[in-house]
């Protein structure tokens, strides 16, 4: 176990200090990493992109007042005195609007056809898409479509889409498509350009959408891209399965100010061709500049981003656009200084200029994330803010696939020799840094209740198994690994009712900002519904916490009581969302708090969170894990 504690040190260290991730820039290292996990091959470092695990989630940013919004968010709300590493999130979204409020298009769909899109059925999936797709292109829209191989050719040229005979046309016209050929992207692209001019309008959105799942020729796309962009028309690419040039369609993508998504089955396919259109297609505003500005003395490394550029504790970023209903992420992890004073502080703060649809350069105001500043230790466990606590979270994911994939090919990319001497060592160290993501995953599925890692989950114990195999261990044994979900208690200074203090401060700052509205402090449960006197002793602590630092009224228990009698609710009933927001609901509140006490095997989680009843959304999770102690076994004593 001592290798285990040494090797996740080290992987939390190696969390980049800015991460960038967008909507606009998904890639498919998500989709190669699972196929690859159920193939029973654990992936090369090279083939896992930090960025596309991010960008893979939508993190449900709120609705922007105007064009686009800007949203601070920190990791935790309590941050110590001693400094050191933070995670940090800013959100970019933009305005969500209907097909119907969209100005018209001038759209040109370019098409790979050659041998290797047969594959996986890949030709279907552009025919069902465009099914979608018709349904849904306007009167005032103009498309055409060009297909490719070794050549290129137009088989439907641009027309206006103004009734049901030119659709159905179209229709059949994209049926007419059949894998065949070799690949010359280049001549594709550039009658595509051509497709576009014909009916190039100023006040329309004009652009290219690539589609391909191969690699060829290429030779002057990006320049292709960069003067048709000074023009007028941009450009979107869509890579088809796991065969294509990521790193060419990204590039493509950026020279000419269009987005790049990267899709491994047919229902994402059918999502960009139905609602996640004009995400690829309708731009809300362009050349986006971003300055993100840290405490003084803090410090920033390293950063997955579009164009950016990093001085001192200040980092810029560049983006070309940003779409209709698209979403970009950067995660910031700052090495922190000592803070001199504790209380409110100001953690981060964005200005940023932009270009707005009307062609005017215009200026955002400043936004600044503050923080509380509290005596080190004093501080919970883990990440409370629910969307950095998913970002964090699919960070370290990402971070220890790379370690693990580092650790089993070595440096010259093969997988280890059993006859090395240090090979049950290696494997070890990797089966550790598996079941301590592992561990994390769990937890934040439990916390946020939601299933949103299944997907990951299912990959890290894929890799845990091929490990466990390598060490020769029994199906037993790697079953205990798998199923192993204690979390690492972490030493602290400060007794037990000071950790629930912080827990419950965190929580309470959660709501600094929000609307005002009636409270409902749940109380805390076991999910067996057993008694004990830890229960009653953080109830009423959650109760008197919230009263004191929270100016909103309370709802009384016996009423909550006769809520759950009613509905026939056990309190544990309550850790349920849907749940929770029903009793909420009947209680004319708008906020409730939750707890549950999770008993492990020599720790206790403690964990509680704060739902958003009009919204049904998680407004915050926190944390704290505690050594089972003897004062603590006395606590946890059924009664």
């Amino acid at each position: 176990m001592n290798s285990f504690r040494r090797i996740i040190v080290y992987v939390c260290m190696l969390i980049p200090s800015v991460v960038f991730a967008g909507g606009g820039m998904e890639e498919s290292s998500t989709g190669s990493v699972q196929f690859q996990a159920a193939q029973g091959i654990i992936s090369r470092p090279e083939e896992v992109i930090t960025s596309s695990f991010i960008s893979a989630i939508d993190y449900h940013y709120p609705e922007p007042e105007g064009d686009f919004g800007v949203f601070l968010y920190s990791g935790n709300r309590q941050i110590p005195a001693s400094g050191g590493p933070q995670v940090l999130t800013v959100g970019i979204q933009g305005a969500r609007l209907a097909m119907a409020d969209l100005p018209p298009m001038n759209l040109c769909f370019v098409i790979d056809h050659s041998g290797s899109m047969s594959g996986e059925s890949k030709m279907e999936w552009v025919w069902e898409s465009f099914d979608i797709f018709i349904d849904t292109v306007r009167d005032t829209d103009y498309v055409s479509i060009v297909k490719f191989d070794n050549t290129a050719e137009v088989v439907f040229p641009s027309t206006r889409m103004s009734n049901l005979e030119i659709r159905e046309k179209l229709r059949q016209a994209v049926r007419t498509i059949h894998p065949a050929g070799g690949t010359n992207l280049t001549i594709g692209l550039e009658l595509g350009y051509q497709q576009a001019m014909t009916n190039f309008r100023k006040e329309y959105t004009n652009r290219v959408l690539f589609l391909t799942d191969g690699q060829g020729d290429s030779a002057g796309m990006l320049e292709m891209a960069e003067t048709f962009r000074d023009m007028g028309i941009n450009v979107s690419t869509i890579g088809l399965g796991t065969g294509f040039n990521g790193e060419l369609l990204r590039s493509v993508a950026k020279a000419g100010a269009g987005t790049s998504r990267f899709i491994s089955d047919r229902e994402t396919m059918r999502e960009v061709f139905g609602t996640g259109l004009s995400r690829m297609v309708v731009p809300v505003l362009r050349n986006l500049e971003l300055t993100v500005r840290l405490p003084s003395g803090s410090g920033v490394t390293n950063t997955w981003a579009y164009d950016y550029t990093v001085e001192g504790n200040t980092v810029t970023y560049t983006y070309p656009a940003v779409h209709v209903g698209d979403y970009e992420t950067i995660v910031l992890q700052a090495e922190l200084p000592k803070l001199k004073n504790l209380g409110k502080s100001s953690l981060l703060e964005v200005t940023g200029a932009y270009t707005d649809s009307g062609g005017q350069r215009k200026q955002m105001p400043k936004q600044v994330l503050s923080v509380q500043v509290v005596e080190a230790g004093k501080e919970t466990d883990g990440f409370s803010d629910a969307i950095v606590l998913r970002a964090g979270t699919v960070l370290k994911y990402a971070e220890a696939l790379k370690q693990i994939g580092s650790i089993y090919y070595g440096a010259e990319g093969t997988p280890i020799r059993k006859d090395d001497p240090n090979y049950s060592s290696v494997i070890a160290d990797a089966l550790g840094i598996a079941n301590w993501v592992k561990k994390e995953l769990y937890s934040v599925e439990e916390r946020l209740e939601f299933d949103g890692f299944a997907d990951e989950i299912k990959v890290i114990e894929s890799y845990m198994r091929i490990l466990g195999g390598d060490l020769a261990y029994s199906e037993e044994q790697v079953k205990e690994f798998v199923e192993d979900r204690e979390p690492e208690v972490k030493p602290r200074e400060y007794p037990f009712p000071n950790r629930v203090e912080s827990l419950f401060r965190e929580l309470s700052l959660t709501l600094e900002g929000q609307s005002r509205g009636t409270m409902v402090v749940s109380g805390f449960s076991f999910k067996d519904d057993r008694a004990a006197p830890i229960l009653d002793f953080l109830t009423n602590f959650a109760e008197t916490s919230f009263i004191k630092n929270v100016d909103f009224p309370v709802v009384a228990r016996q009423d909550l009581e006769k809520v759950l009698e009613e509905q026939e609710l056990a309190l544990s009933g309550l850790f349920e969302t849907e749940n929770a927001i029903a009793v909420g609901e009947l209680l004319s509140a708008r906020y409730m708090v939750t707890g549950t006490v999770i008993e492990m095997g020599s720790s206790v989680i403690i964990f509680s969170r704060i739902i958003d009843i009009e919204s049904s959304e998680i407004l915050g999770a926190t944390q704290i894990i505690v050594e089972k102690d003897e004062n603590m076994a006395t606590l946890l004593l059924s009664t």
